[in-house]
């Protein structure tokens, strides 16, 4: 299988933003994201703690890079 890599992340997310952002009005705010990586999340920092196919996976936290990117779009309660 391929290395998920930082740039293959942020092309998920610029993705995701283009999509997003042709559908304009047709739809309301994004509510979630799900992402799934091979390997042990640490649940105490949703952190990466393993995985052998994410590129420097220590301390990669997918939550946090996907949320922080997507601020603007998602909606929080």
């Amino acid at each position: 299988g391929k290395t998920i890599t930082r740039e293959s992340i942020a092309r998920i997310i610029g993705t995701l933003r283009d999509m997003l952002e042709n559908l304009g009005d047709r739809c309301g705010p994004l509510v979630s994201v799900c992402v799934g990586v091979p390997g042990i999340i640490d649940p105490e920092t949703d952190a990466i703690r393993w995985s052998g196919r994410v590129e420097n996976f220590k301390q990669l936290n997918m939550r946090q890079i996907f949320e922080e990117a997507l601020a603007d779009k998602l909606e929080t309660n």
